[in-house]
């Protein structure tokens, strides 16, 4: 059973989804949300190998780039920041209305919601965290 808990805010409502194994389920959540056209997966090498065959079951091949960070606390540097942004540029150059995905724990969370909200002036992200301290700190 899933959980949906409405944060209202005055400016940027959102909602927490609660649940156990519903990693299959995101495109479903992602097309309800209407968030664009093309996924931008921030990951880590660690949660890559963990989920690869899942993540490309579940994405459809042309909708979705994946970029892989260094684990820890390592990847918040100006090279990762600089790495993310100029792959993301590439790849909306072809025209993609974008929105982020981050996949992976709080360095992950950090990194991928300061691009997206950076990028554009922000461009729609989700936070799919995976480890407890990361989904204490995306749900806030």
């Amino acid at each position: 059973m899933m959980r949906i808990i409405e944060v209202k805010l005055k400016n940027n409502p959102y909602k927490v989804y609660i649940g156990n194994s519903y990693i299959k389920n995101i495109p479903t959540y992602l097309s309800r949300l209407n968030l664009g056209d093309f996924g931008i997966i921030i990951t880590s090498r660690k949660i890559f190998n963990l989920y690869k065959k899942l993540i490309e079951r579940t994405f459809r091949k042309n909708c979705f780039k994946v970029i892989i960070l260094r684990d820890g606390e390592a990847a918040k540097s100006t090279d990762s920041f600089f790495a993310v942004i100029n792959k993301i540029a590439k790849i909306d150059g072809l025209n993609k209305k974008i929105f982020v995905i981050c996949l992976g724990g709080g360095t992950i969370g950090d990194i991928g919601g300061f691009v997206a909200s950076i990028y554009k002036r922000g461009v729609p992200y989700v936070q799919i965290p995976t480890t407890l301290l990361a989904q204490i700190d995306s749900s806030i």
